[in-house]
């Protein structure tokens, strides 16, 4: 009985500490290239990218995650396994000219120890 209340109390702790909020949904289209056709090209399906900002005791490990960096490494198909610490997607081309159907979203956890902030981008890739 005692393992169930003490589990009880760390999901009251460790739930409210994650959170998802969007901040853009069903763009129609972002591109990477100076001019963009507007025509069908190859389709990649769908891709995803983040900007993330670690913490430690409540202390930022790095700037605020930015949009800016959170498209050019979805466009590149890099992400963040280790802290600062980025390396190429499995499977990826990253040869990306447009995506689109974006969605942009914050999301991110904070414990006491340790947190991370970020921006989440998904679509559909194009090449």
């Amino acid at each position: 009985m005692n393992n169930l209340k003490i589990l009880a109390l760390g999901l009251l702790v460790i739930l409210p500490a994650c959170a998802s909020v969007k901040i853009a949904d069903n763009v129609k289209m972002i591109s990477f290239s100076d001019k963009p056709s507007g025509k069908e090209t190859k389709s990649l399906g769908n891709i995803d990218g983040k900007d993330c900002t670690w913490s430690l005791f409540g202390h930022s490990l790095g700037g605020d995650p930015t949009v800016r960096t959170a498209f050019q490494n979805t466009a590149e198909q890099s992400e963040e396994k280790i802290p600062l610490m980025k390396s190429k997607k499995q499977g990826a081309s990253g040869n990306i000219s447009s995506i689109r159907n974006v969605s942009v979203e914050r999301s991110g956890f904070g414990f006491w120890i340790v947190g991370r902030r970020c921006l989440d981008v998904t679509g559909v890739g194009y090449q």
